[in-house]
C-alpha cells in the first residue's frame, strides 16, 4: 500500500457538516419530546370515560357509535352537540368508535397521539422559524408536559382542544412554508389548516392574529414585505390574513348562534362581575402556568350567583397585567416578551369570560394553546440569559439544571394529574377536594348511583341542592336515580318539586313519566309525555315514550292507539334518524297493521344509517318473503348471516 494511502487511513474522519449536524440535534429532541409526552400521558391509556360530556360526545350518541357512515357524514356536518358546531371533532370521534368501538383506551390513544403530534409540530415550526433548536424545544416541552393540559389531553369529550391545536400547528409549518416563498397554494394550504383547526373548535378564531404576531417575531415581515413603508408593509400583511379573518368570522357568528341558549341563560350575570372574572382570571391562568396546584376540572364561578365585586382583587389583577404589558412593549430588545405575552392574552379573549357560555370561572382546558405565549417568553428569556457574555459557566450549567429538572417536575405532576382522570368518581371526588361546587357534587352523585352506592349518592345530590336550591338538574339526577333505584313514588316527589323550578325540562318531564308508567298510571304518563312533545317537538325521547305507550295500550284491537303510535314513531325517527333503537319497533308495528312494503322501506332506512345491522337484515328478508320476493330475501339472509359471524 502507498505511503500517502497508508497516512489517510490513520486521519481522524472529517466532522459532520453543521446542517447534519444540526439535523441530528433535531431529531434527538424531537425523540426527547416524544419520550417526555408518552410518559406524561401514557397512564391515560388505562382511564375510561366519565360521565362530563363523555356521553353526549361518545357513549350516548348513536351517530358517533355506528362509526363512519353515509348518515352519519351528513349528520356531522350539522350537528349541534354541546352547543357546539364542530365537525371535525364528531369525524374524529366517530373514526374511534369505527376503530375501538367503546374501549376507552382506543379513544385516549387517539388524543395522546394527537398531542404528540402537535408538541413535534410546534417544535418543528419554532427550529424552523428561529434557527434555535434549545429553546425551541424549551417550548415544546413545556407545551407536552405541563399538567394544566391534562385535561385537555385525558378527557375524551375534550378532543376537541388537541384536534384543534394539531390544526393550528399544522397551520403555523404551512405558514412558514408560505412565508418562505409564497405561492397561491402555500397559501391554500395555510388556510384550509386553519379552517380544520376552526372546524375542530370555535376557539382557533384568534389564529390569524397569532399569525400577525408571528409577522412582527420571529418572521420579521413587518419591514420585509415590499412597500414603501412599514406602514403600508403592516397593511399589506393585513390584508393576506384578510380571508383567514373572514374564515374566523363566519366560525365566530356559527359559535354564537349555537351557544345561544347558554349565553342566554348566563346573561343575567352583570357585566362587571363577567369583567371581573376576566381580569382574575387571566392572573390565575398566569398562576397555574408558573405554578401548577390544585387543578380541578371545575372552577366554581362564585361571585356570578352571589356576592360582592371583588373590587381589591379586581384592580390588583389589572394593575398587575398593566404593568407586564408595559414591561413586555418596552423591552425591545426581546420581542419575543411582547410576542408571547399578547400570544396570551389575545387567543384567551374567546373563552376568558366577557361573553359568558358557562358556568365555570375559569377551567385549565382554555390554556391548551394560548399558554404557549407565556412559554415562548420563559424559554428565550432563559436562553438569552444563558447566552449572555457576563454569564459564568456556572451559572449556565446551573440554568441547564434548573431546566431539566422543572421538565422532569412538570412531567411528574402531568402523571399524577392524568390519574385523577381514572374515572367520574375520582375526578369529582378531587374536584370536591380542590373546591366544592354544585356541578361537582352532581356529577359525582350521578356517578355514585351508577355505581349502586345510593346513599353517598343521595347524601351528594342533597350537596348539590344545598348549594344552589334553586338549581333543577340535580332534582332530575335525584329523581332519575330513585326510579332507578325501584323507588318511583319517591321520585315523582322529587321531579315535581323539580319541575316548579323547570317547568319545560325535558329529561324531567320524561323521567317523570316514566315512574307514573312503574306505577301503573299510564294515562298520567301519557299526559307529562304529550306535554314533553308540546314543549320540545323535536324530542325523539317524548315521542318514543308515546309510541311505546299508545302501542301497549292498543294492544291488537284499538286501531286509533296504534295509529297514534304509528305517528310518534315516525315523528322520533324524523327528529333523530340516528338512533337506530327506532326502527325495529315501527317497522314491526307497520307490518302488524298489513303495510308489508311500508315496514320494509323503514328497515331500508335503518339500513341507510347502519348498514352493519344483522337485526334490520334478517327482519328485511322475512319481510322480502312475505312480499314475494324470495331472491332478495336470500340476499338479506346472506347479510344477516356475515355480520352475526364477523
Amino acid at each position: 500500500m502507498p505511503a500517502g494511502a497508508r497516512a489517510r487511513e490513520h486521519e481522524a474522519p472529517a466532522p459532520p457538516a453543521p446542517a447534519a449536524a444540526a439535523r441530528h440535534v433535531s431529531l434527538y429532541l424531537a425523540l426527547g419530546l416524544a419520550l417526555l409526552t408518552v410518559i406524561a400521558f401514557r397512564g391515560g391509556l388505562r382511564n375510561g370515560f366519565v360521565n362530563y360530556d363523555d356521553p353526549e360526545y361518545v357513549t350516548e350518541s348513536a351517530p358517533v357509535r355506528a362509526g363512519l357512515t353515509a348518515a352519519g357524514l351528513r349528520w356531522a356536518a350539522t350537528a349541534v352537540v354541546a352547543s357546539n358546531w364542530h365537525p371535525v371533532t364528531l369525524l374524529s370521534h366517530m373514526l374511534d368508535c369505527q376503530l375501538y368501538g367503546l374501549d376507552p383506551r382506543g379513544h385516549h390513544l387517539t388524543s395522546l397521539l394527537l398531542h404528540l403530534a402537535s408538541t413535534l409540530l410546534l417544535f418543528e415550526f419554532l427550529r424552523r422559524a428561529t434557527g434555535r433548536q434549545l429553546p425551541s424545544a424549551a417550548v415544546a416541552a413545556l407545551f407536552a408536559v405541563h399538567p394544566t393540559h391534562v385535561e385537555s389531553v385525558a378527557w375524551i369529550a375534550e378532543r376537541k382542544d388537541v384536534l384543534c391545536g394539531f390544526f393550528w400547528m399544522l397551520t403555523l409549518v404551512a405558514y412558514h412554508h408560505y412565508v418562505r416563498r409564497p405561492t397561491l397554494w402555500r397559501y391554500l394550504a395555510v388556510a384550509l389548516a386553519c379552517a380544520l383547526s376552526l372546524a375542530a373548535k370555535p376557539m382557533a378564531v384568534t389564529l390569524p392574529f397569532v399569525l400577525l404576531l408571528l409577522d412582527y417575531w420571529p418572521l420579521g415581515r413587518l419591514g420585509a414585505v415590499r412597500a414603501p413603508s412599514a406602514a403600508s408593509s403592516a397593511k399589506r400583511l393585513w390584508i393576506e390574513k384578510l380571508p383567514l379573518v373572514l374564515l374566523a368570522a363566519a366560525t365566530a357568528a356559527v359559535a354564537l348562534e349555537t351557544q345561544r341558549i347558554p349565553l342566554a341563560a348566563n346573561a343575567a350575570t352583570p357585566l362587571p362581575l363577567r369583567l371581573a372574572n376576566a381580569l382574575t382570571s387571566y392572573v390565575a391562568y398566569l398562576g397555574k402556568a408558573l405554578y401548577p396546584v390544585d387543578l380541578a376540572v371545575i372552577y366554581p364561578l362564585h361571585f356570578g350567583f352571589h356576592g360582592a365585586l371583588p373590587i381589591g382583587r379586581t384592580a390588583a389583577a389589572l394593575a398587575l397585567l398593566l404593568a407586564i404589558s408595559l414591561a413586555a412593549a418596552w423591552a425591545r430588545r426581546a420581542p419575543y416578551l411582547l410576542v408571547g405575552w399578547l400570544w396570551y392574552l389575545g387567543t384567551l379573549v374567546p373563552v376568558i369570560g366577557i361573553v359568558q357560555a358557562g358556568r365555570q370561572a375559569m377551567a385549565d382546558r382554555y390554556t391548551y394553546l394560548p399558554a404557549i405565549g407565556i412559554y415562548l417568553a420563559l424559554a428565550w428569556g432563559v436562553a438569552d440569559l444563558a447566552a449572555h457574555r457576563r454569564l459564568s459557566a456556572r451559572w449556565r450549567a446551573g440554568l441547564a439544571a434548573a431546566t431539566v429538572a422543572v421538565l422532569a417536575l412538570l412531567t411528574w405532576a402531568s402523571s399524577r394529574q392524568t390519574a385523577v382522570w381514572a374515572d367520574s368518581i375520582t375526578l369529582f371526588r378531587h374536584a370536591l377536594a380542590v373546591e366544592e361546587s354544585y356541578p361537582a357534587h352532581a356529577n359525582l352523585a350521578d356517578a355514585l348511583a351508577a355505581a349502586g352506592d345510593r346513599a353517598a349518592a343521595a347524601a351528594h345530590f342533597r350537596a348539590a341542592l344545598a348549594l344552589e336550591p334553586a338549581n333543577s338538574k340535580a332534582y332530575a339526577g335525584l329523581g332519575g336515580a330513585q326510579r332507578a333505584w325501584g323507588e318511583p313514588a319517591a321520585a315523582l316527589a322529587t321531579l315535581r318539586a323539580g319541575l316548579v323550578l323547570d317547568p319545560a325540562s325535558e329529561t324531567m318531564r320524561i323521567t317523570l313519566a316514566a315512574a307514573l308508567d312503574d306505577l301503573g298510571r299510564d294515562d298520567e304518563a301519557i299526559a307529562e309525555l304529550e306535554r314533553a312533545a308540546r314543549d320540545h317537538p323535536r324530542s325523539a325521547r317524548a315521542h318514543h315514550g308515546l309510541a311505546a305507550l299508545y302501542e301497549r295500550r292498543g294492544g291488537l284491537a284499538d286501531l286509533a292507539d296504534l295509529d297514534r303510535a304509528l305517528a310518534h314513531y315516525r315523528q322520533a325517527i324524523a327528529a333523530a334518524p340516528e338512533v337506530t333503537e327506532l326502527y325495529a319497533p315501527a317497522a314491526d308495528l307497520l307490518a302488524r297493521r298489513g303495510d308489508l312494503a311500508g315496514a320494509a322501506d323503514l328497515l331500508r332506512r335503518w339500513l341507510a344509517v347502519d348498514a352493519d345491522a344483522p337485526a334490520a337484515h334478517a327482519r328485511l328478508a322475512e319481510l322480502l318473503d312475505r312480499l314475494g320476493q324470495p331472491e332478495a330475501a336470500r340476499r338479506e339472509r346472506r347479510a344477516a348471516e356475515e355480520l352475526a359471524h364477523r
